[in-house]
């Protein structure tokens, strides 16, 4: 008698089907590319759209390097053309070289035009920060400290524990309160962030329409008014900004740790130069110290050094969605309260 087969007792094998296996070009061989071939002519039926969009690109970034500026506007506008709505990328690329390229030249009210766009484009905070810095460089160029200062609030509103920020807006106040820091100024060159020499009295001659931003400059506070408000503050960044290398001092290795100690020394030798008072720095660096290390971490007698007393971490997962919700929340016109009070 045959006995009936259960559906379950046929092999999987049965009803699998082999893989086809893709034949490999023997003959293929890379392409080798070379020095300056997307400076070539191609005609239309050698290249792709897409591709004569990289080929822009990359000749933007090359004349960017050998410091033709012009000529790197007048790709990155050309790569503009080229790109697709959608293609946000390609389009914040863009403009973030165009920004770079008319600082360079001077004309920074462009710079300022297109800083803003790639702002509007920022969807994201790790966008956003880009965007502020950007926005930063653009304002100082331009002589625009009151918008300056705003990108670079907002930037430590994002990330209060870097340290990178704290020196931006260290520099953005003395700008405005005309107090020199040659050695932070030096950094922050590295960093591509210059200010525009003479910003109280600069004039745009570009002729462009541009009122709004020329006419919104900030002038510098003389050093009567409001100076020890203004010393504070700087002091209060510079200090943040070395309590937070040194916090991450023994996490760094190899040259960041060099880049580290070199900054911490520049910086250093930036707030010597203050020369502030007993009184000032007792105003400023316990708090300091207890915003970086947290809560009860330094009495006010034990003022200039603690030995004991571990680095907590608020860029830690633990912390991260309490302090999302305050970051987002923050009105920035509460923001010296906050962080100089």
């Amino acid at each position: 008698m045959q006995r009936n087969m259960e559906f379950g007792d046929f092999d999987d094998d049965l009803f699998a089907e082999e893989r086809q296996k893709v034949a490999i070009d023997e003959q293929y061989s890379a392409r080798f590319c070379d020095p300056g071939w997307f400076q070539k002519d191609f005609s239309e039926d050698q290249i792709s759209k897409e591709d004569e969009l990289s080929l822009r690109k990359y000749e933007a970034e090359y004349f960017f390097w050998k410091k033709d500026y012009k000529d790197a506007v007048t790709k990155y506008e050309e790569a503009l053309e080229l790109t697709k709505s959608n293609n946000t990328a390609t389009h914040r690329e863009c403009y973030e070289g165009l920004v770079r390229c008319f600082i360079k030249i001077g004309e920074n009210c462009k710079a300022v035009k297109y800083a803003t766009k790639l702002h509007e484009s920022s969807k994201n905070d790790d966008q956003r920060t880009v965007s502020f810095s950007v926005l930063i460089e653009a304002h100082l160029a331009a002589g625009d400290l009151s918008q300056a200062l705003t990108a670079a609030q907002s930037l430590v509103t994002l990330h209060g524990a870097n340290s990178d920020v704290w020196l931006k807006l260290g520099y953005v106040y003395s700008c405005i309160y005309g107090i020199t820091l040659p050695q932070v100024e030096t950094i922050l060159n590295n960093h591509k962030i210059k200010k525009t020499e003479n910003i109280s009295t600069m004039n745009c001659t570009l002729g462009c329409m541009c009122s709004e931003v020329c006419k919104n400059k900030t002038k510098l506070i003389s050093n009567n008014q409001n100076y020890e408000k203004g010393l504070k503050i700087i002091a209060s960044c510079l200090y943040r900004c070395t309590t937070i290398l040194k916090s991450t001092h023994h996490t760094a290795v190899g040259f960041s740790k060099d880049i580290n100690e070199k900054c911490r020394e520049k910086v250093k030798a930036d707030i010597d130069a203050l020369n502030l008072s007993d009184s000032m720095k007792l105003a400023v660096i316990p708090k300091v110290k207890e915003d970086v290390y947290g809560p009860n971490y330094i009495s006010r007698e034990d003022i200039i050094e603690s030995q004991n007393t571990d680095f907590v971490d608020r860029g830690s997962s633990k912390f991260q969605n309490d302090e999302k919700d305050s970051q987002v929340e923050e009105l920035l016109c509460d923001f010296e309260k906050k962080w100089f009070c």
